[in-house]
């Protein structure tokens, strides 16, 4: 086999075995964030324990990359495809450390009884979407998903930063359920955290594309700004 074809090859599997950590990280944030929603602490010790076979996938993933930089020397578009890779794998393995951060938050706030439950559904769900869109754009290429995601990330941390009056509210009316309100910030930081993620491989997937680092590209003014 030629080099070209050799090389080929090593891609294609590189490509599957990201896309199959991305899928492991992506179960685990689901299964942490359904695992918020019902208070349900054995789920969430689940996803602590699958965090590690995530954490080896990286590891194989980032010395598979290294390797075929070294042995084929890629330029141009098959540089930009092998440092995308590179890149969304620590993206893919810290999304995965979030996920075992918000299921230890379920153990803690599960036997909790908060006068007002926190209500996450509306911050976990355009996280967790973005997130997901994020890998199906890495997976297919996909600059049109890329930039929708960049696009949901201004509400995420709007929500988040709602979150932090709304906490000190809850524990002035509730102090004996502080405990639980702080974990509840820190789920949300976690989810506002997960949605930079997602807008970090998006930007790798827009690199990948057009060559065009977007990440500090001028963000159009918003109404009442300077």
């Amino acid at each position: 086999m030629t080099m070209k074809v050799h090389f080929e090859k090593a891609v294609k599997n590189l490509e599957e075995l990201i896309s199959e950590n991305a899928c492991r990280a992506e179960t685990a944030v689901k299964t942490a964030l359904k695992a918020v929603k019902t208070g349900d602490a054995v789920s969430a010790e689940g996803v602590s324990d699958g965090d590690r076979a995530i954490d080896v996938a990286e590891n194989m993933i980032e010395e598979e990359s290294l390797e075929i930089l070294a042995l084929y020397q890629p330029v141009a578009a098959d540089l930009r495809r092998i440092a995308t890779i590179l890149k969304a794998n620590g993206e893919i393995e810290r999304a995965g450390d979030l996920a075992s951060g918000i299921a230890n938050r379920v153990r803690d706030m599960a036997t909790a009884k908060p006068r007002t439950p926190w209500d996450f559904s509306e911050i976990s769900g355009l996280a967790s979407d973005m997130f997901t869109k994020a890998l199906e754009s890495l997976m297919n290429d996909d600059e049109t998903a890329a930039e929708e995601v960049i696009g949901d990330d201004d509400r995420v941390d709007e929500l988040h930063r709602a979150s932090y009056s709304r906490v000190a509210k809850c524990i002035a009316e509730d102090p004996g359920a502080s405990a639980y309100y702080l974990s509840a910030l820190t789920v949300s930081r976690c989810l506002e955290r997960l949605a930079d993620i997602a807008t970090n491989i998006a930007e790798d997937v827009i690199y990948l594309k057009t060559a065009e680092i977007v990440r500090h590209r001028p963000q159009p003014s918003r109404p009442g700004s300077f």
